[in-house]
């Protein structure tokens, strides 16, 4: 894996609320509880820092210190693109007020067998971008739920998920702080869970016997995201959230922990 996928990707993933690097949004994370830009192009930088899980399952978690980016360029009234931690990599369409659709991807970073003691002398799985089309619904101006189906694009495990997601803004009692509530229910294609969670009579030893992970619902995920303006560039943002496998994923001799959290906190300017 190299440097910048296994620092930054794993960046995008948490500040994304730690649940979903497909959630989209009406305005840039770096536009919350600002008013409304003008600006066809906004960009915003910054370094956090965070702790993840060497792989979904896994027991051990690892401490990353990171760059992180966002660009939102808005083409017309009802269309944009967007490389932003919170919408991932895409782009939309605002239907109406209610109603947005587009494309939206994610970088799903490689799983090496020296990235845990339980996958030695296991096959690598490569680093992959997911592509996919999104639709979102807003219900009202704090809730909205969405879907999204993401397809692998480089043959890293040839196959898709498929996530039901939602947002909910709760009430803030500090003026300049934003508080989102997410989650999302993913199911795993065949070959996903093949890939991820399967152990073939070759690979298998003591402590981690053969396995055939079928296609099922793989995980559940639940998140907050806290996000402070300082003032009108500067920002700080903070992320907790828990993912639990569920089905074949969760059966996995690789699956040491059901669950597992990640935690972002980072520092960003908004030009």
């Amino acid at each position: 894996m190299s440097l910048s996928l296994r620092y930054i990707a794993p960046a995008l993933i948490a500040l994304s609320t730690a649940t979903t690097t497909y959630a989209q949004d009406d305005s840039s994370k770096t536009q919350q509880q600002q008013p409304q830009s003008s600006k066809k192009l906004n960009i915003s930088v910054g370094m956090g820092a965070l702790t993840t899980p060497e792989y979904l399952g896994s027991s051990e978690q690892e401490l990353y210190v990171i760059p992180f980016a966002t660009l939102d360029y808005k083409i017309n009234e009802t269309d944009s693109l967007f490389v932003n931690p919170i919408r991932g990599i895409g782009g939309q369409r605002k239907f109406n007020d209610k109603l947005t659709a587009g494309i939206t991807g994610n970088i799903r970073t490689s799983r090496d067998a020296e990235d845990a003691d339980l996958l030695t002398g296991m096959a690598d799985v490569d680093t992959t971008l997911e592509l996919g089309p999104f639709v979102e619904y807003k219900f009202n101006p704090s809730f909205t739920l969405g879907a999204n189906l993401l397809l692998d694009t480089l043959d890293a495990h040839q196959s898709y998920t498929a996530s039901l997601y939602s947002r909910y803004r709760l009430a803030s009692p500090v003026k300049k702080l934003r508080l989102t509530l997410s989650s999302a229910l993913t199911y795993y294609g065949e070959d996903f869970a093949d890939t991820y969670y399967s152990v073939k009579t070759s690979e298998a030893i003591a402590g981690r016997p053969a396995y055939e992970a079928q296609a099922s619902l793989g995980e559940l995920s639940v998140g907050i995201n806290g996000m402070y303006f300082i003032d009108n560039n500067w920002f700080v943002n903070t992320s907790l959230g828990y993912k639990h496998l569920l089905g074949d994923a969760a059966d996995s001799p690789l699956a040491e922990e059901d669950g597992n959290y990640t935690a972002v906190l980072a520092v960003g300017y908004k030009f």
